[in-house]
């Protein structure tokens, strides 16, 4: 069974459903995909480098935080827990119901084609003004910005990936994700 899909028997499931399955799950549009990745190690550790280095550029932030695997409400039927996102300080709900000002979602074989699409446009139709799909297994980063129309438009992928967040500046050395 490819965990990806959404289950076929499903006909559409809510926050409320989705709150009670035990594994890690996310629902789009009522559809549940399975988070094949998120509990193995060489998922974890690029997940963990990566937050590190962004952590270490807002240390001084008094308005942005990042943090990873929290859950994001959009709607009673979709509900997302994207890798690492950085969001306004003082957040205290249980979940996310903000949209973050960036998203970094640490891909897979398996969870490449709906990172890249189905996600893709989601974050984009939410206005996630950085979306950045971190392939751990052949070491690249795509990088997308919103431009003035509300599109994401690919960013040049260096090994240092630089973002503005209202004048704070973050400088992402990928080489320092990947040097391991």
């Amino acid at each position: 069974m490819n965990s990806t899909k959404p289950l076929d028997y499903v006909e559409h499931i809510t926050v409320d459903v989705w709150e009670t399955l035990e594994d890690p799950w996310e629902i789009i549009n009522g559809h549940p995909y399975c988070l094949v990745n998120a509990r193995d190690v060489p998922h974890q550790m690029v997940c963990t480098r990566t937050l590190v280095e962004i952590a270490h550029h807002l240390q001084d932030s008094t308005i942005f935080d990042v943090v990873a695997q929290v859950a994001w409400l959009i709607s009673n039927d979709t509900a997302l827990i994207p890798d690492i996102v950085i969001v306004p300080t003082g957040i205290k709900t249980e979940w996310l119901e903000i949209t973050p000002f960036a998203i970094f979602e640490v891909a897979s074989a398996q969870t490449l084609k709906i990172d890249k699409t189905i996600k893709f446009d989601l974050y984009e139709s939410q206005k996630v003004e950085y979306y950045i799909i971190i392939n751990s297994e052949d070491k690249t980063t795509e990088f997308y910005s919103l431009n003035s129309e509300g599109k994401y438009e690919k960013q040049e992928s260096s090994p240092v990936l630089t973002f503005d967040f209202e004048g704070c500046k973050v400088e992402l050395d990928m080489g320092k994700v990947w040097k391991r």
